[in-house]
């Protein structure tokens, strides 16, 4: 027993996520659907940080934070409004230069953009989480991501499965760990984004700050649609008929694979290096 590595690196990798031999052995006796471990496993964090609702920026210090924002944003409005008035009313006279004229009309329609954006930012933020949460929950929510990786944390196929489950684990835990600080930290980046939007030299740096966050609340969507795809797979009668029991588990390693880069390449190829037609787009709205 000394020498068995299969054990011991299996015994490493669960106790890394928080579980003890005590939590497998009643994981093993309990559906997947009905899993209740002691609080401060990597499964527990994912079920708390996954299912993120819209009340998550309705708390009390967010929303007193952001009405301040708001007030500000309101008192800017105003000031703006009155100066494109103003010019309007030179350009009438034709006391003011065309080309500044149309600078200023062009301007002005931005800012009242800004306005709204701004001042409806947390109700915005909300419905875009609502729609997330809609959305994943039609994909199995929660349940449909801890589904593969808790029978194969639970696999008695050696260490291998063990060991890769609790890695998917772990990286589920950390990415939605930090999608849902990402999603604190943009109620505070979303109205400096859109006030950077209002001139044309940072209007694709705003544009680069709306997509990230845009994109992070609806990562959640994606990484449920590709876990109840993988689950639809193997518990299908076609799947499970020329599969193995080794081989659905191989398989439901790389359905946690594939669905941890979707982070990644979603951030890499939608937000960092957009294909050239995404680029077309946003660079269009930028110059707005």
């Amino acid at each position: 027993m000394f020498f068995n590595l299969n054990d011991a690196i299996s015994d490493a990798a669960t106790r890394s996520i928080g579980f003890t031999g005590a939590d497998l052995d009643t994981m093993k006796n309990t559906s997947a659907s009905a899993i209740n471990s002691t609080g401060n496993t990597a499964i527990d964090q994912i079920q708390l940080t996954a299912g993120v609702t819209p009340d998550v920026v309705n708390t009390t210090w967010i929303v007193s934070m952001y009405s301040t924002v708001a007030e500000w944003a309101m008192i800017i409005f105003y000031i703006f409004f009155a100066i494109g008035l103003c010019a309007i009313l030179l350009n009438h006279w034709s006391l003011l230069p065309a080309a500044h004229a149309a600078e200023t009309m062009h301007f002005l329609k931005k800012i009242i953009i800004v306005a709204f954006m701004v001042y409806q930012g947390l109700p915005i933020i909300m419905t875009l989480l609502l729609m997330n949460q809609w959305t994943s929950e039609i994909f199995g929510g929660t349940l449909s991501v801890t589904d593969i990786m808790v029978q194969a944390l639970v696999s008695p196929l050696g260490c291998v499965i063990v060991t890769g489950s609790c890695a998917a684990i772990a990286w589920n835990a950390i990415f939605y760990t930090v999608r849902l600080l990402l999603i604190l930290i943009s109620c505070g980046v979303w109205p400096i984004a859109w006030i950077l939007w209002m001139w044309d030299r940072t209007s694709q740096f705003a544009v680069f700050l709306l997509t990230i966050i845009v994109v992070n609340i609806f990562l959640g969507t994606a990484m449920c649609l590709v876990y109840w795809i993988g689950t639809l797979f193997l518990v299908s009668p076609e799947a499970s008929g020329w599969l193995s029991s080794w081989g659905a588990q191989i398989v439901g390693l790389l359905i946690m694979f594939v669905a941890g880069m979707i982070p990644v390449l979603a951030f890499w190829y939608i937000i960092f290096n957009p294909v050239p037609s995404v680029k077309k787009v946003v660079y269009t709205m930028a110059a707005a």
